[in-house]
């Protein structure tokens, strides 16, 4: 296509020719343009008479230029500076106008193109490094020097390329696939447990999450440790002044609260759990009763006052001559409820026979159900009813404390009982004066109450309602071209299971979000545990003791 512009000069005949045909097969044409230009007359000329040949819905970014006023669609929208100048300072100026603009979007298809004759390239090294700093991505810069050429820029290589030739079908870069090994410096201070140092070095799942997105951008990563004390504004203040490339906020942080920043969507981590204080453990000689609960020790003993009143009944009317008395009916039911073998059962009337036998199964079955639940009994503690719901939490009145300030999603039955300090040192320092509280802590393990004798007695344990949810994002300073890269890139992580956070793997029930571990280490039995076990068995063998003497007396 060749248009008739007589009045314009053979250079912006050419410019324009490119424009029209070589862009329109570049760009998918059922997206809407953006046309900037620098003011200058062969740049509005251009405009002009693009405007006039080509159907694409276009809209100008210069206020002084006529607008066919299209609604303009940022995400998908291609953008086409036209620039008359290869002057850097003047190129600063324009980029700088063109980031002001709402409708721009840096990380969609840019071309930038001179409208004027360019007789040498020496320009081009700091064109495209200007550009690139300003955190446009997809960009090309397209002149006129005897022939329309375009080339593009790979920071990572500090690589100029030639991306189209005349005639030739142009492609735009993308260079955030393969950073070609670029140091990525990430902001990032110690916080226990998510970042934590072992022998002078920095690590846990935050920095390991880095280490991935790091390895699948084919890029090394270097930490810039800011100050525990600035926490997140000291990284944000990294990330500002380019010392940092990005940093990695959590703890229920939202968009808007730093300025001039931008933020990748948040994942799910895990979440805010309450720790209480634990019950007080039950008497060990009460445990033994606790093996039934009440509905069967109430079975086992109707059923025996029933089997020893139909003894007596049926013994009195099947053999008069001998006469049963309840005691020797009750020595009898309990032998066969300790496993004792009764003598000359044989000698009994087949009617007490009919009777006792069906006892005799249901009791052999309620003994081996209470010997092994017993031995369950001598190696857990049982622990009396205690808070086990955010409800129960607030009728309990007990003060609630955490350093996670966001009072907004804590519920209103907990808002008078909550406190807010500004970090972990509170749990020690209630110990102190032993005052019982609940405390909030974010992308912990979940603990249970330890139930095993000789493994740490913890003080509190999590229950399974959560406070609120965690999310984490990253942060980078505004327009940077990394932010839709790590988006795409946390998607991966969460589909492929690369990060050891239960939320990326895509573990959403709070009630199964966590591991119920109590990384308890052993240790040695103390005199009163060994001793409470020595208690149950003394009185199994006085029992027994007593039931060989009934026995003895029984055989005279």
């Amino acid at each position: 296509m060749t248009l008739p512009f007589p009045q314009i000069s053979p250079v912006t005949i050419e410019i324009a020719n490119f424009l029209i045909v070589n862009l329109t097969n570049l760009l998918n044409t059922e997206q809407m343009w953006t046309i900037m230009n620098d003011d200058t007359t062969t740049s509005k000329d251009i405009t002009t008479k693009f405007m006039l040949h080509i159907d694409i819905p276009i809209c100008l970014l210069n206020d002084d230029l006529p607008s066919n006023q299209t609604f303009l669609q940022q995400q998908t929208s291609a953008t086409i500076i036209l620039i008359n100048d290869t002057d850097s300072q003047k190129l600063h100026l324009i980029v700088k106008k063109l980031m002001r603009f709402e409708m721009y979007n840096s990380r969609v298809e840019t071309v930038f193109v001179i409208t004027s004759k360019v007789e040498d390239q020496n320009f081009l090294s700091d064109y495209l490094k200007i550009i690139w700093s300003y955190g446009i991505i997809r960009y090309l810069v397209a002149f006129f020097d005897g022939n329309i050429k375009s080339f593009s820029y790979n920071p990572f290589r500090n690589e100029i390329r030639e991306v189209l030739t005349h005639g030739e079908k142009p492609e735009f870069p993308n260079y955030l696939t393969n950073l070609e090994g670029y140091t990525l410096k990430v902001a990032m201070f110690m916080q226990w447990p998510r970042v934590q140092r072992r022998k002078g070095k920095l690590i846990g799942p935050d920095v390991m999450l880095l280490e991935n997105l790091a390895r699948l951008l084919n890029a090394s990563l270097s930490i810039v440790e800011t100050s525990k004390s600035d926490s997140y504004s000291g990284a944000y203040r990294s990330v500002l002044s380019s010392q940092s490339d990005l940093c990695f906020v959590k703890y229920f942080f939202v968009y808007g609260e730093f300025p001039n920043a931008e933020y990748t969507d948040p994942y799910e981590l895990n979440y805010v759990d309450v720790y209480v204080p634990n019950a007080r453990p039950l008497p060990t000689y009460l445990t033994v009763f606790m093996v039934f609960n009440s509905l069967k020790w109430i079975t086992i003993g109707l059923t025996f006052l029933t089997v020893l009143v139909s003894f007596k009944i049926l013994s009195t009317k099947s053999d008069r001559n001998k006469i049963w008395s309840y005691c020797d009916i009750f020595m009898i039911m309990l032998c066969l409820t300790l496993g004792i073998p009764l003598k000359r059962l044989d000698k009994y009337p087949r009617v007490l026979k009919i009777l006792l036998l069906p006892y005799i199964v249901m009791i052999f079955i309620f003994v081996v159900d209470f010997r092994s639940h017993l031995l369950n009994r001598f190696q857990f503690t049982s622990y009396q009813k205690g808070i086990t719901t955010l409800q129960e939490l607030a009728e309990s009145g007990i003060p609630l404390y955490t350093f996670v300030n966001k009072t907004t999603s804590i519920p209103k039955e907990l808002k008078e009982q909550y406190h807010i300090y500004p970090n972990l040192e509170f749990v020690s320092s209630r110990k102190t004066n032993g005052t019982r509280f609940a405390f909030a802590l974010p992308f912990l393990w979940r603990r249970n109450i330890p139930m095993k004798p000789g493994t740490r007695p913890l003080e509190y344990h999590s229950i399974h309602e959560t406070l609120m949810k965690g999310f984490g994002i990253y942060m980078f300073r505004k327009n940077s071209p990394y932010v839709e890269k790590f988006n795409q890139l946390m998607v991966n992580i969460r589909q492929f299971g690369l990060s050891s956070s239960k939320a990326i793997i895509g573990v959403s029930d709070p009630h199964f979000n966590n591991k119920n571990s109590t990384n308890d280490e052993h240790r040695k039995l103390t005199m009163s545990e060994v001793l409470s076990v020595f208690f149950i068995l003394t009185i199994g063998l006085l029992l027994s003791t007593i039931t060989f003497i009934f026995e003895v007396y029984m055989q005279k």
